[in-house]
């Protein structure tokens, strides 16, 4: 279990978390402090809309990654059904 006054992004060599999770206060200043190697995010197109907070969170972990050296990842799901339905 993660201390109370820990840095979940530094005290976990690897870290998965959901961006509700992220929306969070008590993870914001973290977020801040951290450099990534690497960023992943999954169902990508729930961050496109620019005044979302969804859009402000990638964006700071964008912000946050350290180019050009590390890896910057979108994933989402194909905009209309599979097998030409």
């Amino acid at each position: 279990m993660l201390p109370a006054n820990r840095n979940p992004f530094t005290y976990y060599k690897r870290v998965i978390i959901s961006i509700d999770t992220l929306k969070s206060d008590r993870y914001i200043a973290h977020l801040r402090k951290q450099r990534w190697d690497a960023v992943v995010i999954d169902e990508s197109h729930n961050v496109t809309n620019t005044t979302s907070q969804n859009n402000r969170l990638a964006r700071l972990l964008a912000d946050r990654a350290c180019f050009p050296f590390c890896s910057w990842f979108r994933l989402s799901a194909p905009s209309h059904p599979l097998g030409g339905e």
